[in-house]
């Protein structure tokens, strides 16, 4: 005979939601690889998601855009484009007329 009882028929308590469940039921906690020792049951498992990995391998995305055409400057990119009346030409205004002197 063993030194330890068989799982199987014991009683055990999830460690996450603190349910009574078979002992032999209980599964660890895994979170990036590492076991956190704690005992959960089927309903409250979890697999160790590919997301939590994130970060922790370098990745390199060496990946050129070809034919790439280089941003323009925020000036270019808020101003106005288009037909230009008045040419920078000041203009003057009166009560009743309006007169536009060029330099």
């Amino acid at each position: 005979m063993g030194l330890y009882h068989a799982r199987n028929g014991q009683p055990g308590i999830c460690d996450r939601c603190g349910r009574r469940v078979e002992h032999g039921s209980l599964r660890s906690e895994v979170v990036r690889g590492k076991d956190l020792s704690n005992q959960i049951c089927s309903e409250c498992y979890d697999e160790d998601h590919p997301q939590n990995w994130v970060g922790s391998r370098p990745v390199a995305d060496r990946e050129n855009v070809v034919d790439a055409v280089p941003e323009p400057s925020i000036v270019e990119e808020r101003s106005l484009f288009g037909f230009n009346p008045v040419l920078g030409a000041q203009a003057r205004a009166r009560v009743g007329a309006v007169q536009v002197l060029t330099p």
